[in-house]
């Protein structure tokens, strides 16, 4: 009880420097809060208890975890003044000792995004807004999916996947399986990027049992290669978990018209079901 009194006045404390990392006007004001975020920040984790404590005050840092409840994850983000955003992050884990890993934003440096393995020093940064675990042949992938406003022209969504090696974080593994023309690439992460204040959707749903992603055209002619000028059709793809695979969908959802209501009304596609 008497820890959660200590890290209710730290929460206070803590709230309005995260609302500025955000939100400062400036960059002056961003970076300094940012600073100075981190260290109290990290005290109020080492407090005893604190594993159980929510932070739920902290509306700038996004917060999930697993099913097992063996560690929780926090994320933010810093924005830029020329358009681009620095992404900090650190895994707490369950444990009677403190055991923080905190994470460094590595994606400015990233040639190949999608096919790189990377660790908490060299980690895709992210804010991520849910976290869905599977398993095959008693190993444990932790399936985050992430957001990252990226730059002044493009945002991204990402399906990561976290698994852990000797208890240090592992991002990234070849378990993305395609049929199409990609049917011998593996990625080890997908990423979606897409025009800068255009929709997509990117989570898993609980009630199909898959990941759920909307279907980028170019909005524009001759932008193929261009991802800033891509957006939603309206369609949508997936990834279904099977054999240890994430198996990639091409058509999540056959569209049929509903008489009653006139508007097209989703049906899950049979191309779902196993192969």
């Amino acid at each position: 009880q008497e820890s959660r009194v200590i890290l209710a006045e730290m929460e206070k404390e803590l709230a309005p420097i995260a609302d500025s990392i955000q939100f400062g006007r400036n960059d002056t004001v961003r970076y300094r809060a940012a600073y100075a975020f981190i260290p109290k920040f990290r005290k109020a984790l080492d407090v005893k208890g604190s594993f159980y404590y929510p932070f739920d005050q902290l509306g700038a840092v996004a917060k999930v975890e697993p099913e097992d409840g063996t560690f929780r994850m926090f994320t933010w983000f810093l924005p830029k003044g020329n358009g681009l955003v620095r992404h900090y992050g650190v895994i707490q884990k369950k444990s009677k000792k403190t055991d923080i890993i905190p994470l460094f934003d590595f994606s400015d440096s990233l040639s190949s995004p999608m096919d790189t393995v990377l660790n908490n020093e060299s980690w895709f940064g992210a804010v991520y807004y849910n976290i869905k675990t599977v398993k095959y042949k008693g190993k444990t992938y932790y399936t985050l999916f992430g957001w990252d406003q990226n730059d002044l022209w493009s945002s991204r969504k990402l399906v990561e996947v976290l698994t852990f090696d000797s208890g240090q974080p592992v991002f990234g593994a070849p378990i993305f399986a395609f049929s199409d023309y990609r049917q011998h690439y593996r990625p080890y992460r997908y990423v979606m990027e897409y025009r800068k204040g255009s929709q997509a959707t990117m989570n898993f749903s609980d009630e199909y049992n898959m990941v759920l992603f909307d279907h980028l055209v170019p909005t524009v002619k001759k932008a193929d290669d261009l991802s800033f000028h891509y957006a939603s059709d309206g369609s949508y793809e997936g990834f279904k978990w099977e054999n240890g695979r994430w198996r990639h969908v091409e058509k999540a959802f056959d569209f049929k018209l509903d008489e009653n209501t006139g508007p097209p009304t989703p049906n899950p596609s049979r191309t779902i079901g196993p192969r």
